[in-house]
């Protein structure tokens, strides 16, 4: 099924949405029909970063686990090629926190923050 017709199928199914609301979805649904693999690849980065802590990083959680592990799979999918924006949208951040997730990282692996550099270390096995 072509996006014009996957578009218009939506459209009559959502018809208890508003417009705004329908148009919102539609967008969504198209810029991730276009990540296509590379959203995928995304995705398993997400998905081993959250076996090797245990708990889902993504949430609005402040505490230094959540934190860190947030920082560090920035950091990595940032390395691995995917924008800042792509990367926020699986956090729930912008693009200027993206930005300093990874440079706290960065930071931090030059300090030799040991939770930084175990969790790093933690993290480069499980994704391999």
């Amino acid at each position: 099924m072509d996006n014009e017709r996957l578009t218009d199928s939506l459209r009559r199914r959502c018809l208890h949405l508003s417009n705004d609301d329908k148009e919102r979805l539609i967008a969504a649904l198209r810029e991730n029909l276009a990540l296509g693999q590379r959203g995928e690849r995304l995705q398993v980065l997400a998905d081993g970063m959250r076996r090797c802590v245990g708990f889902d990083f993504s949430c609005a959680c402040r505490t230094t686990p959540c934190v860190t592990a947030r920082n560090v799979f920035a950091y990595h999918a940032y390395r691995e090629g995917f924008k800042q924006t792509e990367i926020g949208k699986v956090l729930g951040l912008d693009h200027s926190s993206v930005h300093h997730c990874i440079r706290k990282t960065e930071e931090a692996m030059r300090m030799g923050w040991a939770d930084y550099m175990i969790l790093n270390e933690r993290y480069k096995h499980t994704i391999q």
